[in-house]
């Protein structure tokens, strides 16, 4: 919902009260708990302070209030004019507190106040307006939500491009765009899983007091996995039994033999779990050999003492900067589907 209010330049602060109301009636309407509803008006008030300090209603007397909901997400958008000024600098805490300067102590406060909520608080300039967007509450299932809408509208462009668009047009955006932009996200997502098992449970590990419970945990952990992938395996092959997925008849025609796998005793497989290079599972993404080194490495670092204490905070940093990394990736699922989608029903066109 986009509201306008009238300004007079010669008090300008008298619609500010006008302003903060409408603010709380939307946010109260978005039904939010009561800590969201309350910071979000702490930060829609500091904000439109700040848009205040750096207004200009020479030419321009309005000020333009906008609740946004989006996917269950909830923002408010503050739109004052007035000259660009730098935002990042507005929340540096450099103004000290002072009991004798009154306006010099709200000033550091209203600073700590928009520095505390830096994450949440977001600026842009533009035709000569500047606007601070409020991040009121984010939704748990908005990432859900965009999945599912770039899904559907993958569908829609695809089916479009089926019945409609020129063979050449999709041959150039499969080839030019969608194969290489899947390509490169799945690469990426596949090059952090290793990292992230490897550190996350080495991290885990320095966690434990005693060798008792440590290999207790990981003998539990090896063991579980192995089921899993036992299971997984077992479920897989039955399912292609069952399903006979292929073309076996066209390979058997052009002469090409279709090998059978080799059947891996669980000895073989007990034994191919200790790797016999460090770096090689990795490289493989073989999951077990990777848990196992995460684990000899763990009971390694009690070993030492105190001399794994550097080593546990740089594994723990290594952990922190491969999740912060993951998350970037994670967050662009809804694009990665859209173009996986739209891939699939612009090779039906082909």
């Amino acid at each position: 919902m986009l509201k306008k209010f009238a300004v007079n330049p010669n008090a300008p602060q008298e619609a500010e009260s006008e302003i903060l109301s409408f603010i709380k009636e939307q946010l109260h309407d978005c039904r939010l708990n009561i800590d969201q509803e309350t910071q979000a008006n702490l930060m829609a008030e500091e904000s439109l302070m700040t848009l205040m300090k750096h207004a200009d209603f020479t030419s321009r007397r309005a000020i333009f209030v906008r609740a946004v909901r989006f996917l269950g997400s909830v923002s408010i958008r503050l739109t004052v004019p007035g000259e660009k000024f730098n935002f990042a600098d507005i929340m540096k805490f450099d103004v000290p507190l002072d009991d004798e300067g009154m306006p010099e102590t709200l000033e550091a406060i209203q600073r700590i106040l928009l520095q505390s909520f830096r994450d949440k608080l977001s600026y842009s300039h533009s035709s000569g307006y500047n606007t601070i967007s409020v991040k009121a509450s984010r939704s748990p299932h908005a990432s859900l939500y965009m999945t599912f809408t770039a899904l559907i509208s993958a569908v829609i462009l695809g089916l479009l491009m089926k019945n409609s668009a020129p063979e050449s047009l999709c041959t150039l955006l499969n080839a030019s765009l969608f194969v290489p932009v899947r390509t490169m996200y799945m690469n990426a997502l596949k090059a952090l899983v290793a990292p992230v098992v490897f550190f996350s449970m080495l991290t885990c590990m320095t966690q434990f007091s005693s060798f008792a419970e440590l290999g207790r945990i990981g003998g539990r952990l090896l063991a579980s996995f192995l089921s899993m992938t036992v299971t997984a395996t077992l479920l897989g092959a039955g399912a292609f039994y069952v399903l006979q997925p292929g073309e076996w008849a066209v390979l058997a025609s052009s002469g090409e033999a279709a090998s059978s796998p080799q059947a891996i005793s669980a000895a073989e497989s007990i034994v191919n779990i200790v790797p016999s290079n460090f770096v090689r599972p990795f490289l493989e993404m073989n999951m077990l050999q990777i848990i196992f080194l995460a684990f000899i490495l763990g009971v390694g670092l009690g070993m030492i003492g105190g001399a794994a204490d550097p080593l546990k905070v740089f594994f723990d940093s290594c952990l922190k900067l491969f999740m912060a990394v993951i998350k970037i990736i994670i967050n662009l699922i809804p694009l990665a589907a859209f173009l996986l989608y739209d891939v699939c029903h612009a090779h039906r066109r082909l």
